[in-house]
C-alpha cells in the first residue's frame, strides 16, 4: 500500500484499496502508540528496516531549523547542519498514527525498502513504535556487531562537529 500511494500515480481503484489497507494499519498502530507513548504523548515509529527521516513538509522543517538555529551564536555551515539535525529528529515524534502513515508514504527511504521487499519471495516487514525519548543528535551512534560482539562504534552524524 505504501508503494502504491508513494508517487501518487496509482489508478483511483488501486489508490482506494491501498488507502483502506493503510487505514486498518493506522488503527492498529494507534492502539500500539497509545500503549507505549510517554507523558509527552509522543512516539517514534519506524519500519523494521529504518525510519522515514527523509520526509518532512518543507515549511515545517524550515521553521524548526530556524528555531534551532536561534540558539547558536554563529550561523555557519556546521551550525546549520546541527540545527537541521535537531529539527529532523523533532519531526520524528508522533502522537497520531495517521501522521505516521502519511510520513511513511512520502518517504523515499521507506518506498525503496518496500520495493526491495516486494521483489523477495518472502519478507516480513513490521512497524515498530516506542516511547519518544528526547536525544541529543551528538549522542546518536552506529554500532556494528559481528558474531554477537560489539566490534565498532561511530558517530552517526559524522560530517558535523558538536
Amino acid at each position: 500500500a505504501l508503494v502504491t500511494l508513494h508517487k501518487g500515480l496509482a489508478p483511483p481503484d488501486a489508490a482506494s484499496r491501498a488507502s483502506e489497507a493503510l487505514a486498518s494499519v493506522a488503527s492498529r498502530l494507534q492502539t500500539a502508540m497509545d500503549i507505549v507513548k510517554g507523558d509527552d504523548g509522543g512516539c517514534f515509529v519506524k519500519t523494521s528496516s529504518r525510519s522515514a527521516k527523509d520526509n518532512a513538509e518543507p515549511a515545517l522543517i524550515r521553521a524548526r531549523i530556524a528555531a534551532a538555529l536561534a540558539h547558536f551564536p554563529q550561523h555557519d555551515e556546521n551550525a546549520q547542519l546541527v540545527a537541521l539535525s535537531y529539527a529532523s529528529m523533532q519531526l520524528l515524534q508522533f502522537s497520531e498514527a495517521e501522521a505516521v502513515i502519511r510520513n511513511l508514504i512520502g518517504s523515499e527511504r521507506c518506498w525503496h525498502d518496500m520495493e526491495l521487499a516486494l521483489a523477495q519471495d518472502s519478507w516480513n516487514e513490521s512497524l515498530v513504535a516506542r516511547r519518544w525519548v528526547q536525544m541529543e543528535p551528538d549522542m546518536e551512534f552506529r554500532c556494528f556487531v559481528a558474531g554477537g560482539r560489539l566490534t565498532a562504534v561511530s558517530q552517526y552524524r559524522h560530517l558535523i562537529h558538536f
